[in-house]
């Protein structure tokens, strides 16, 4: 069976949601086949960067959640928009609807429902990865985002505040026993020593860093409307992302060797 990958941060605005589309897209242009769950209900938003409109979403996440289609009716797939001739992109999102939205926090939904689905997303599509997009913070969805995932990939960028809410992200998967941990540092300013910040927060949270993604100003630009690494493949934003998703991919591939 695939790989869980749950894409985490403590708090919003690390870039979260980009990474975890641009991570998918670079592991999936090796020729695994991979989906993408935004569990971001309050805040979706991956959909977006993926060119996948409101209007041609008949079934989502939150509609799987409620209990009025299947998993698989709420699949996606953007292989051939993002040019992959080898593997597979498959999308579950959410809707970004003020009253879905509303719906979703009043009532809450079948949190193992989720767990299910996920089972069915990876035998159904022979996924090799599945990338979980979670809603920053600790909340019950994000805890079983958590609870299910082979690895968990914090987000964080070089910021105190981050460094503070890390530390709480980090020690709860450890008393959770996630099998892999790891952390990327984002938007990392190019006057900073990315090799110093890496081995400044290996040390502090003695976890492997495996990746410092820095700063781009055209990524900012591109205002999450495109998958970044297709559209700029030479920026040192792309670069990095595609070092970190070779990571992914080496380590998938040990796991299934073993």
């Amino acid at each position: 069976m695939g790989a869980i990958i749950s894409i985490h941060s403590f708090r919003g605005g690390t870039g979260k949601s980009n990474i975890t589309a641009n991570l998918a897209y670079c592991c999936a242009s090796t020729g695994l086949r991979v989906g993408v769950v935004d569990t971001d209900i309050q805040s979706p938003g991956v959909h977006v960067i993926f060119g996948l409109k409101e209007s041609s979403m008949k079934y989502c996440l939150n509609d799987y959640l409620e209990g009025k289609c299947s998993i698989n009716d709420a699949v996606y797939d953007v292989s051939e928009k993002h040019r992959l001739s080898l593997g597979s992109l498959n999308l579950i999102p959410s809707r970004l609807r003020a009253e879905e939205i509303v719906k979703m926090l009043k009532e809450g939904f079948d949190v193992p429902r989720l767990s299910r689905g996920v089972s069915e997303l990876l035998e159904k599509f022979l996924l090799d990865i599945l990338f979980i997009d979670t809603h920053p913070g600790i909340e019950d969805e994000t805890l079983l985002s958590i609870a299910i995932s082979d690895t968990l990939i914090v987000i964080l960028r070089p910021d105190e505040q981050d460094y503070l809410g890390t530390a709480i992200t980090l020690e709860i998967a450890k008393r959770m026993e996630v099998p892999q941990i790891y952390l990327i540092a984002n938007r990392v300013p190019v006057e900073f020593d990315a090799e110093q910040l890496k081995k400044n927060l290996e040390e502090t949270y003695r976890l492997p860093v495996i990746g410092a993604v820095p700063f781009s100003y055209g990524c900012m630009l591109a205002q999450s409307r495109e998958v970044y690494c297709l559209a700029s493949p030479e920026d040192p934003f792309s670069k990095a992302l595609k070092t970190i998703a070779e990571k992914i991919v080496e380590s998938n591939k040990q796991k299934h060797d073993t």
